[in-house]
Order: structure tokens, then sequence, then C-alpha cells
């Protein structure tokens, strides 16, 4: 059985339609590389830590990559490093797993956005990305939220809530004391 495998690129940063990878990928992970094997494919072994969305019953994967000649936005044999810690979006081909959009799929994690990054655009669940920096990288931030990842407020909201309400019954006492106060004086 022969599989014919039929990549789209997006050819810039603005290109991306991260609810349409999100669909189109059979399932989008983060770990990190462990082993990087080259032959006329590149085949890239990760160790998963977690799936952002659909969860599968696998602890580890093997990404393969092109062949001898790379395309315009299609991962190279240099894409990925042992050690890496890596967002990657799959897709399925057959029994092989690719990155879906080739490097427009792939994104090297950092523990908190560098100063240099101004911006950040959301991915999915509290993942963001610095738009049109290559390397491309991710972050995962609740507190970033852009609208894909949402942040729960309510908490926040009851506890100014309160403090108004014993503010404001405090402000009372203290306003009832002063007048007893300056009534006695008077007497």
């Amino acid at each position: 059985m022969t599989f014919s495998v039929q990549h789209t690129y997006a050819s810039t940063p603005a290109d991306l339609d991260y609810g349409i990878m999100i669909e189109k990928a059979d399932f989008i992970i983060v770990g990190n590389v462990t082993r990087i094997h080259n032959d006329t494919y590149t085949y890239v072994t990760i160790a998963i830590k977690e799936f952002v969305t659909n969860p599968q019953n696998m602890s580890q994967i093997t990404i393969t990559i092109g062949g001898e000649l790379q395309g315009a936005g299609e991962l190279s044999r240099d894409s990925f490093e042992v050690g890496e810690r890596v967002f990657v979006f799959v897709e399925k081909i057959g029994p092989y797993h690719h990155v879906l959009y080739g490097e427009a799929g792939k994104y090297t994690v950092v523990d908190e956005r560098p100063p240099y990054i101004h911006s950040s655009q959301g991915i999915i669940s509290g993942w963001n990305t610095a738009p049109g920096w290559s390397p491309r990288i991710v972050v995962h931030s609740d507190g970033d939220s852009t609208g894909h990842g949402t942040t729960n407020l309510f908490p926040f909201y009851l506890a100014l809530i309160l403090f108004a309400v014993l503010l404001i019954s405090l402000l009372f006492v203290f306003m009832k004391r002063r007048k007893k106060l300056l009534s006695r004086a008077r007497i």
C-alpha cells in the first residue's frame, strides 16, 4: 500500500489560522525530544508530557520528517534538537505521524516570555506564541489569555465586592462613633 502525502504550508505567520490548525490536527502534544535518527527520512522521537487536545494512549511518539529535498515551509533535519521541549500539531497519515503544516506546526516551548517579545497570539488553552518570530516559540500562561483560553475572574470580582461591603460597614461604624463623641462633647 502506498500513501500519497499532500502537505500544505503557511507562507507567512499571518497565514496561520490556529482554529483551522486545531481542527485539522489529529492531536497537539507538548513533550521533550529524546532521539533523532536520520536516514532517507528523519525520525524524531518525543517523550509526551501533555496532550493539549485529543489525548492518546501513548507516552512517546515518532514524527517522520520529509525526504532529501526540503520545500519552503517544510521542516528540515535540523528543525529539532535532542533535549528540546516542543509543542507540536500532529497529523497522522497512514501509519506515520507528521507535523501539520511543516514548520508552522512546530514550536519550541519556553518557560516565560522573553523580554524582547512585546506581543503574543493565543493558540489554545493558555498557549501563546510570538507572531512572526523565527524560530517559533510558545509559552503557556493563564494570565496572558487572548480569547482562545479563558480566565475565570469570578473569584477576583467576589473578593472586590466583599472588600467593598466590609469597608462600607467599617465607615458606618466609625461615623456612628464619631457622632456619639461629638454629641457627648456638646453636653
